[in-house]
């Protein structure tokens, strides 16, 4: 005889285990029991799920300082090997972000507060070009050649534009070669610099704060 595994869920009575309906009342009696899901493939690494180190605080006087020494940096690659097209501007920016973390060691930069940094290097940045140039000019004498220069540019971009808007471009042109107009193209030029060494320089500050922040070390 069978051995006796379980009653019956309806009449009671005993059933062997392994038969497909009870004797008495005919209620089937084989289960299903879902099968345990497998064991994921995948192990989650914990040191890999943990969470990054909290930002700390941007301390000003030190970073006012970084800041100045990022500026520095872009400022001679932009004076001497013309930005590099804009990564060595940016590469200020990340200097500045390495030499706030050596003067506050321990620090943690979150993506706001590197690229605030970054926006300060830049700012400085530009301010130490300009003042490299005017100096570079003055001390050359060459501000009349300086005009010159500028002008033989202006004249170029209307030859090489479109015949249609040549007349209305030689026309701007002809302002901008007034003392009036000068002055104005000077202050447009000195804006989209200042624009261009803070904008490369926001992204350099977001890189190097990424990167510290991975790396602490």
């Amino acid at each position: 005889m069978a051995e006796v595994d379980h009653p019956c869920s309806s009449c009671g009575l005993a059933v062997a285990d392994g038969t497909p309906f009870c004797s008495g009342c005919r209620t089937p009696q084989i289960r299903f029991v879902p099968p345990e899901p497998p064991e994921s493939l995948v192990r989650v690494d914990p040191a890999g799920d943990e969470a990054l180190p909290a930002p700390t605080v941007l301390a000003w006087p030190p970073a006012l300082r970084a800041a100045f020494l990022g500026g520095v940096f872009s400022a001679l690659i932009m004076n001497f090997l013309g930005g590099l097209l804009g990564l060595g501007i940016i590469a200020g920016g990340i200097n500045a972000v390495y030499a706030y973390r050596r003067r506050v060691p321990g620090a943690v930069l979150g993506l706001g507060s590197g690229s605030l940094l970054g926006a300060v290097s830049g700012f400085f940045g530009f301010l130490l070009f300009c003042v490299l140039a005017v100096v570079e000019v003055l001390l050359s004498h060459r501000q009349d050649e300086f005009r010159r220069r500028a002008f033989e540019s202006m004249d170029k971009v209307v030859q090489n534009s479109d015949p249609q808007l040549q007349q209305q471009m030689q026309e701007v042109v002809l302002h901008l070669k007034t003392p009036e107009g000068y002055a104005f193209f000077i202050a447009f030029t000195a804006v989209f610099l200042c624009i261009l060494f803070v904008f490369f320089s926001v992204l350099g500050g977001a890189i190097g704060a990424s990167i510290t922040r991975r790396n602490p070390k």
